[in-house]
């Protein structure tokens, strides 16, 4: 049995505190997967599900109200329900969007600081989210109160709304078990690209100065404008370029060359740094694939929690004073551990069972050979026995 308070300042002061310094190992102890899984099956299960529904609701509003919007606002209906059916995916996300943006306060005054919330990835990607919903429709109230012919200001807004809200959906995801790993594995490897994506993007910058320069006032479309000499290069690094492209420049042999020193650039050395550094953070990710799965449990708990009741905040049963768990006596078998278990993980498990192969035979070794002196005493005490019967015989 083990005991541990689940009071939920301790709990959170620990999510806080991993997820400050990245160190999660906490999460694969014993009492602190008690105390997730105990708060996860009492309430936070329940909870989870719920706003999985709402999430993936105004998902589908969002979605329905920016396909159909243009259609309502340039070819009307003469028929009030088809008007009226017309305005529903609008009404449900905007109460929807009241829903989360409430959560999202709340976690922000707990947070006592906004820039400490949206330091968070998921926090930043719903800031940007619900920002930008609420911009669409209030673009959406102007345009119509104004008459205006163009909708430019509300589809820009809700261009950036569908894919961070759709992106928001991931955040959810980590909650189930089949998913939950992968998504953390992909969010990880994500921040792991900060530093190399920062360096890509100094060197598109760069080299898209001097394509911009040497096409300058040539008629390239592909470079009218710095914004799409960027894009150029960026389209180089993928490959998607010809030897024509080179031939309106101001110095074609100054342009070969750059290109040449771009593609060396980009392809050989840095596409090679993006992928050891994706492939460490990858197998770093697998080896504590336990520890992060739990963690994002807790990060979602930690959310739940921040709306309960005052009654469900004095329920005995989500806030019990202590916890008593059976846990088995034996370890379990490494092949059965967890199941995103990467290559790290599986050379650490394979050298654990070397390890207990040696001691056991490291053991089996000190046994045999301290039967070994036993037996050495035992003809030794029957050697003296006999030397000593020699002796006597020897004296008469």
């Amino acid at each position: 049995p083990r005991a541990a308070t689940t009071d939920s300042r301790f709990f959170g002061a620990v999510v806080n505190a991993a997820k400050r310094t990245g160190k999660l190992k906490v999460f694969e102890n014993e009492v602190m997967q008690a105390i997730v899984d105990h708060k996860w099956g009492s309430y936070a299960r329940r909870m989870f599900y719920w706003h999985v529904m709402l999430d993936f609701t105004l998902v589908a509003a969002l979605t329905l109200d920016a396909m159909i919007y243009r259609t309502i606002i340039y070819e009307p209906s003469d028929s009030l329900l088809v008007k009226a059916l017309g305005r529903v995916p609008m009404i449900l996300t905007i109460i929807l969007w009241a829903f989360f943006t409430r959560l999202e306060l709340k976690q922000i005054a707990r947070a006592n600081s906004f820039w400490a919330h949206i330091a968070d990835f998921w926090n930043t990607v719903d800031a940007i989210s619900l920002t930008s919903i609420c911009a669409t429709y209030v673009c959406k109230v102007i345009e119509w109160y104004t008459g205006a012919t163009s909708l430019y200001w509300s589809t820009s807004f809700m261009a950036i709304a569908l894919p961070t809200t759709y992106l928001n959906v991931l955040y959810y995801m980590q909650g189930f078990d089949g998913h939950g790993p992968l998504v953390r594995i992909i969010i990880g490897c994500v921040k792991g690209v900060r530093a190399p994506g920062i360096i890509f993007t100094i060197c598109i910058a760069g080299f898209a100065a001097s394509f911009f320069i040497l096409f300058e006032g040539r008629g390239e479309s592909t470079h009218a404008t710095p914004i799409t000499s960027f894009l150029f290069t960026y389209t180089v690094m993928l490959g998607g370029f010809g030897v024509d492209d080179i031939h309106g420049s101001e110095n074609t042999i100054v342009t070969a060359t750059l290109l040449v020193m771009f593609t060396i650039f980009t392809y050989i050395v840095m596409l090679n740094v993006l992928i050891s550094v994706l492939s460490d953070d990858f197998d770093r990710i697998q080896e504590n694939g336990k520890a992060e799965f739990t963690f994002a449990r807790a990060e979602t708990i930690l959310e739940f929690e921040t709306i309960l009741t005052a009654k469900d905040r004095s329920n005995p049963e989500y806030f019990p004073a202590w916890l008593q768990v059976l846990v088995p006596t034996l370890e379990s078998d490494d092949a059965d551990e967890f199941e995103w278990a990467g290559r790290v993980r599986e050379l650490k498990n394979s050298v654990k069972q070397v390890q207990r192969k040696l001691e056991e035979s490291e053991e089996a070794r000190k046994a045999e050979a301290k039967e070994m002196r036993r037996q050495n005493a035992r003809l030794e005490k029957m050697l003296e026995q006999i030397s000593k019967k020699l002796s006597v015989e020897e004296g008469q």
